[in-house]
């Protein structure tokens, strides 16, 4: 899998050093796609397909028929009523929070997050069970 990916173009692989996010991230950032891996096991996939910060733009099929110009109103079309949504805005010390809605089944969860002024998907992430945070 390690030469696959490095095929792909520049790879970062980093540990995050926090107990409670156990594992390490391995970001193919020309492939815009960002994994975290525990024990030898992917536990998430995450697809940027507009780019962001250092990655390029996902250029591949987004599952589930999701498409990169839905918004949240076309995304619950097609998966139904999120299990868990949040609302943008901000939080004390000026961290931004973005809008993300999640979707789950019983083999997988999928989080998506909506860009603040266009309301489209930025981030399809896809879950594990054992890995969803929140």
């Amino acid at each position: 899998m390690q030469e696959y990916l490095r095929s792909l173009g520049r790879v970062s692989e980093w540990a995050t050093g926090d107990e409670e996010i156990p594992g390490r991230f391995v970001d193919v950032f020309s492939a815009g796609v960002g994994l975290m891996v525990e024990d030898g096991v992917i536990q998430a996939v995450n697809l940027y397909p507009v780019g962001r910060d250092d990655y390029a733009p996902y250029t591949g099929d987004l599952p589930l028929g999701l498409t990169p110009s839905m918004t949240r109103r076309d995304t619950r079309r097609v998966l139904g009523v999120p299990q868990f949504r949040r609302e943008p805005g901000e939080v004390k010390f000026l961290r931004r929070v973005v809008a993300i809605e999640r979707y789950d089944r019983a083999e997988w969860s999928v989080a998506l997050e909506f860009d603040a002024s266009s309301g489209r998907i930025v981030l399809v992430q896809l879950m594990r069970p054992e890995a969803v945070p929140w």
